[in-house]
């Protein structure tokens, strides 16, 4: 109002105005874009309006020119028609779920109760007659005690004794083998018991020494089978006589010699120690000859030796016997004949 005034104060004092220059149109903001409804995914929620495009602010009054005519006000721009708001298309309500009815709890038939046996009475025995009393011995008198178990133990007999050249022989059903080196060569001997007291052998041997003889070397093949048996035990040792008879086969070179042996021999077997025993022996090899040599021999020999038991079923064995020997016919004379013989027998 106050410019209105003013202005009109100005129109009466001052010249007459210039045209004024018309301002140019003001173009209206363009129309927003239709808003497209929000697409909803299940599961289904509330949509959310559109906010509508506000208007376009209408532009600024131009600043009046300094002309006296008055100012052309451009009409007010045509407002934006806001297009309505399409409502929401909602998702139908998901059908709601059925639920199982709940069966009730099968409950199991309670279990038969247990009858418990009837508590029978104790039986009790009938007593006895009543206890003889026992009479003390005399003063100065000691009452033996009992063996305990113990002092039976200690009274148990030792194990079973064998031996394959001690006088004992290896037991009824054992068999024994054993093996011997040494001078005149090596020997292999198997025994078996047939009882307590006899015994059966087979045995051969290979010498470079001929019948044991020391004058000279040459080989030598001897095979014989014997047997053994206990004669006498006598002594709180258990000290054993035996005797033996092993009749062979003996196949001599150098000169060729051809012979058989029948040798006679009683042993003598001396326990010392459970493992130990000692020995010795008088023998009477003899053999006679045929071929380059026929002759006779008459050995006499004696005998020591040892046996010791490593374990029940395995023993060293050790044996020396040495003497003359007598030879008639062809080979007549005395000659030195020894053994050395160190081995080992097995029983099984």
């Amino acid at each position: 109002m106050f410019t209105l005034l003013a202005w009109a104060a100005r129109a009466q004092t001052a010249p007459p105005p210039q045209a004024v220059q018309p301002s140019p149109a003001i173009q209206p903001a363009p129309a927003a874009a239709p808003v497209q409804p929000a697409q909803l995914t299940p599961p289904p929620q509330a949509p959310q309006p559109a906010q509508a495009t506000p208007s376009a602010q209408p532009p600024a009054p131009s600043q009046p020119a300094p002309a006296v005519q008055p100012a052309q006000v451009a009409p007010a721009a045509v407002p934006t028609q806001t297009p309505a708001v399409q409502p929401a298309q909602v998702a139908p309500a998901a059908a709601p779920t059925q639920t199982p009815a709940v069966q009730p709890a099968q409950v199991a038939p309670a279990a038969a109760s247990t009858q418990t046996p009837a508590v029978q009475p104790a039986q009790v025995a009938p007593a006895g007659p009543p206890p003889q009393p026992t009479a003390s011995p005399p003063a100065g008198q000691v009452q033996p005690v009992p063996p305990g178990p113990t002092a039976a133990a200690a009274a148990a007999p030792p194990a079973e004794r064998w031996t394959v050249q001690s006088g004992r022989t290896v037991g009824a059903g054992a068999n024994v083998l054993t093996g011997a080196l040494g001078f005149p060569g090596l020997e292999l001997q198997l025994l078996h018991g047939l009882d307590k007291v006899t015994e059966v052998n087979a045995h051969v041997s290979f010498n470079y020494a001929f019948e044991g003889l020391t004058e000279s070397t040459r080989f030598e093949f001897v095979a014989q089978v014997g047997i053994r048996r206990e004669l006498a035990t006598f002594g709180s040792k258990n000290v054993t006589v035996a005797g033996r008879f092993d009749p062979g086969l003996i196949i001599g070179t150098s000169p060729g010699q051809v012979g058989l042996k029948i040798p006679l021999e009683l042993e003598l077997g001396i326990p010392v120690q459970e493992k130990l025993t000692v020995n010795g022996s008088i023998g009477l090899p003899m053999y006679f000859t045929f071929g380059d040599v026929n002759a006779f021999y008459v050995p006499l020999l004696f005998g020591a030796g040892f046996e010791y038991l490593l374990q029940p079923d395995v023993a060293i064995t050790g044996k020396l016997a040495l003497g003359p020997t007598f030879g008639v016919g062809s080979a007549s004379g005395s000659y030195f004949t020894l053994y050395v013989l160190i081995g080992a027998a097995y029983r099984f």
